[in-house]
């Protein structure tokens, strides 16, 4: 497959902050609870599960992609069927987990794409170390 194995997709997740003050101290406490959730590592069941739902998102963009309406429906829902979106901090799990090494300039709330293949890999590593149903 080609193409860079990362790209940023060019948002961010909401940082404590960006919601007007009117919004009040729930919204505030909800990035703060969803920032400090994107951070904390996997377990390898639940990256499996993780992993398991994005792959079958895009295999299924992939098989629509064939005709115009289902590459239309792709444009809106999920875009490219070879990149996955997730945050840096997934990115970064992920980059491990397919044996790459994760650049330092990955930023934890920020979204990127990475290639397919690579996403494969990582769930097939995944699965090689923790046995299919372990």
């Amino acid at each position: 497959m080609k193409g860079p194995l990362v790209k940023q997709a060019g948002r961010e997740l909401l940082r404590e902050g960006d919601l007007p003050k009117i919004r009040g101290a729930f919204a505030q406490a909800m990035i703060r609870f969803n920032n400090h959730m994107e951070r904390v590592p996997l377990s390898p069941e639940e990256m499996r599960q993780f992993l398991s739902f994005r792959l079958d998102t895009v295999w299924k963009a992939k098989k629509r992609s064939d005709r115009w309406l289902g590459r239309l429906f792709n444009l809106l829902t999920v875009g490219d069927p070879d990149y996955l979106q997730m945050s840096g901090a997934r990115t970064g799990e992920v980059l491990a987990l397919a044996g790459y090494d994760v650049p330092d300039v990955l930023d934890a709330l920020t979204e990127y794409h990475v290639r397919r293949d690579v996403v494969e890999k990582a769930y097939s590593n995944l699965n090689r170390r923790q046995g299919p149903n372990d």
